[in-house]
Protein backbone atom coordinates (compact mmCIF):
# COMPACT_ATOMS: atom_id res chain seq x y z
CA UNK A 1 0.00 0.00 0.00
CA UNK A 2 1.68 3.36 -1.11
CA UNK A 3 2.43 6.19 1.76
CA UNK A 4 -0.13 8.24 2.14
CA UNK A 5 1.63 12.20 1.83
CA UNK A 6 0.96 12.72 5.70
CA UNK A 7 2.97 9.64 6.27
CA UNK A 8 6.12 10.55 3.85
CA UNK A 9 5.73 14.14 5.72
CA UNK A 10 5.91 12.34 9.16
CA UNK A 11 8.87 10.70 7.98
CA UNK A 12 10.66 13.28 6.60
CA UNK A 13 10.56 15.32 9.72
CA UNK A 14 11.34 12.39 12.09
CA UNK A 15 14.24 11.73 10.26
CA UNK A 16 15.47 15.85 10.46
CA UNK A 17 14.78 15.23 13.59
CA UNK A 18 17.05 12.73 14.00
CA UNK A 19 20.00 14.21 11.98
CA UNK A 20 19.67 16.95 14.17
CA UNK A 21 20.18 14.65 17.35
CA UNK A 22 23.04 13.13 16.12
CA UNK A 23 24.74 16.48 15.03
CA UNK A 24 24.18 17.43 19.00
CA UNK A 25 26.11 14.25 20.36
CA UNK A 26 28.62 14.70 17.54
CA UNK A 27 29.17 18.06 19.02
CA UNK A 28 29.29 16.94 22.39
CA UNK A 29 32.11 14.31 21.89
CA UNK A 30 33.58 16.05 19.13
CA UNK A 31 33.19 13.97 15.68
CA UNK A 32 31.62 14.10 13.03
CA UNK A 33 27.61 14.31 12.33
CA UNK A 34 27.66 11.08 11.39
CA UNK A 35 26.00 7.96 13.28
CA UNK A 36 29.22 5.92 13.04
CA UNK A 37 31.36 8.62 14.51
CA UNK A 38 28.83 9.11 17.40
CA UNK A 39 28.63 5.34 18.18
CA UNK A 40 32.85 5.30 18.22
CA UNK A 41 33.60 8.69 20.14
CA UNK A 42 30.91 7.51 22.45
CA UNK A 43 32.52 3.66 23.18
CA UNK A 44 35.98 5.88 23.71
CA UNK A 45 35.22 8.28 25.77
CA UNK A 46 33.22 5.82 28.00
CA UNK A 47 35.04 3.24 30.78
CA UNK A 48 32.78 0.70 30.03
CA UNK A 49 33.08 0.72 26.57
CA UNK A 50 29.46 2.08 26.18
CA UNK A 51 27.62 1.12 22.62
CA UNK A 52 25.02 3.59 21.18
CA UNK A 53 21.33 2.40 19.33
CA UNK A 54 19.29 4.34 17.38
CA UNK A 55 16.49 2.59 16.71
CA UNK A 56 15.08 2.71 12.76
CA UNK A 57 11.39 2.77 14.42
CA UNK A 58 12.21 5.21 16.43
CA UNK A 59 14.23 8.17 14.79
CA UNK A 60 14.40 10.47 17.64
CA UNK A 61 15.47 8.25 20.08
CA UNK A 62 19.11 7.07 21.07
CA UNK A 63 19.85 4.85 23.56
CA UNK A 64 23.63 3.27 25.44
CA UNK A 65 24.30 0.52 27.42
CA UNK A 66 27.17 -1.67 27.40
CA UNK A 67 28.19 -5.18 27.56
CA UNK A 68 29.89 -6.38 30.56
CA UNK A 69 33.36 -8.15 30.08
CA UNK A 70 34.52 -10.45 32.44
CA UNK A 71 31.09 -11.53 33.00
CA UNK A 72 27.91 -12.30 31.34
CA UNK A 73 26.33 -9.71 31.90
CA UNK A 74 24.68 -6.64 30.05
CA UNK A 75 23.79 -3.11 31.06
CA UNK A 76 20.31 -2.72 28.79
CA UNK A 77 20.06 0.51 26.55
CA UNK A 78 18.73 3.24 28.80
CA UNK A 79 16.68 5.78 25.91
CA UNK A 80 16.24 9.55 25.29
CA UNK A 81 14.72 11.32 22.86
CA UNK A 82 15.16 14.46 21.27
CA UNK A 83 12.59 16.66 20.68
CA UNK A 84 12.65 19.73 18.55
CA UNK A 85 10.76 21.50 21.55
CA UNK A 86 13.22 20.62 23.91
CA UNK A 87 15.93 22.94 24.72
CA UNK A 88 19.45 20.92 23.02
CA UNK A 89 21.15 21.38 26.79
CA UNK A 90 18.28 18.98 28.29
CA UNK A 91 18.76 16.34 26.26
CA UNK A 92 22.36 16.99 26.91
CA UNK A 93 21.82 16.52 30.12
CA UNK A 94 19.46 13.25 30.05
CA UNK A 95 21.74 12.16 27.63
CA UNK A 96 24.52 12.72 30.21
CA UNK A 97 22.69 11.23 33.05
CA UNK A 98 21.73 7.81 30.91
CA UNK A 99 25.68 7.45 30.27
CA UNK A 100 26.50 8.17 33.42
CA UNK A 101 23.70 5.16 35.22
CA UNK A 102 25.04 2.86 32.13
CA UNK A 103 28.54 3.27 33.91
CA UNK A 104 28.09 3.13 37.20
CA UNK A 105 25.73 -0.25 36.43
CA UNK A 106 28.45 -1.44 34.31
CA UNK A 107 30.83 -1.06 37.10
CA UNK A 108 28.61 -2.57 39.40
CA UNK A 109 28.26 -5.55 37.28
CA UNK A 110 31.80 -6.06 37.17
CA UNK A 111 32.52 -5.63 40.78
CA UNK A 112 29.64 -8.27 41.50
CA UNK A 113 30.97 -10.94 38.48
CA UNK A 114 34.96 -10.73 39.33
CA UNK A 115 33.98 -10.49 43.60
CA UNK A 116 36.35 -13.28 44.75
CA UNK A 117 35.95 -14.91 48.74
CA UNK A 118 38.88 -15.19 50.26
CA UNK A 119 37.11 -17.20 53.30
Amino acid sequence: MPQSWEQYARGQEAAALGSAMVAVLAELYGCEPQVESVKRAVYKATDCGAFVVFPSDAPCRVGVGSIVEGSDAEVPPVFVTYDEDKPDEKFVAEWREAVQHVEDEADRLWDEANEHDDD
